[in-house]
């Protein structure tokens, strides 16, 4: 609560209701809990279910989230020829590259079987170990300026367990300064201190743009400025 109010960040709890469905960049108001919140911007940046609207209208293809209902090869339990990622019924503790990672590889390997009218194979899922996301941040900055964030060592896999000293955050020099040019200066925290604040978040701006050229082929080169 500290770091949120010296970033003149308010936190209002309760259940939200009367807000837009999509975001919205309209005057406005909302209720959370027993509070009438006024906006000028509304952009909900939080999780509202699988983006499956397009599917509404399939009968016995979602369940009542609008996920895909789908069975242990993450195959349709409706319509065959459709496989699920990311947007199932399966059981998942949450959605992020550390579980979508083995959902679209199984997924891949099942939709060739598929087609060659072989056996699917059921689907394991990825780091079970990691139970809940292990970054949170809160705003964003690319030198970790005006943003804060916190890693959860305990569930990170036991290669990045040791870059954060097993938990004891940026002691000593946690990671070791042979891989500040690829990571950043004391990214899981100070030393001595815990992993979070300024340092991990210098660290996770930039890794999502790292990440997605780990997993992907890039994300592609920046639009064009346009003329105004």
């Amino acid at each position: 609560m500290g770091v949120l109010k010296s970033m003149n960040i308010d936190l209002v709890t309760g259940d939200i209701s009367g807000a837009p469905e999509e975001f919205s960049l309209e005057v406005g108001s909302l209720t959370a809990g027993n509070e009438k919140v006024s906006y000028d911007v509304f952009l909900p940046m939080y999780s509202r279910g699988p983006n499956t609207a397009f599917l509404k209208g399939a009968p016995e293809l979602l369940d009542a989230r609008g996920a895909i209902k789908v069975n242990e090869s993450l195959q349709s339990t409706g319509r065959g020829q459709i496989f699920a990622v990311g947007v199932g019924d399966n059981k998942v503790a949450f959605i992020g590259f550390a579980k979508l990672d083995a959902q679209w590889k199984d997924v891949t390997n099942n939709v060739k079987a598929y087609l060659e009218g072989k056996e699917l194979k059921k689907h394991k899922e990825g780091m079970p170990g990691m139970t809940h996301p292990p970054v949170v941040v809160v705003g964003n900055s690319m030198n970790g300026k005006g943003a804060w964030a916190g890693i959860d060592c305990s569930v990170l896999p036991a290669p990045l367990k040791c870059c954060c000293c097993c938990g004891m955050g940026g002691f000593p020099f946690c990671p070791p300064p042979c891989c500040w040019p690829c990571c950043h200066p004391c990214c899981v925290g100070y030393c001595g201190g815990k992993p979070e604040g300024a340092g991990p978040s210098a660290f996770v701006g930039p890794m999502a743009f790292k990440t997605a050229g780990l997993h992907f082929k890039g994300i592609g080169e920046a639009p064009k400025q346009q003329t105004m």
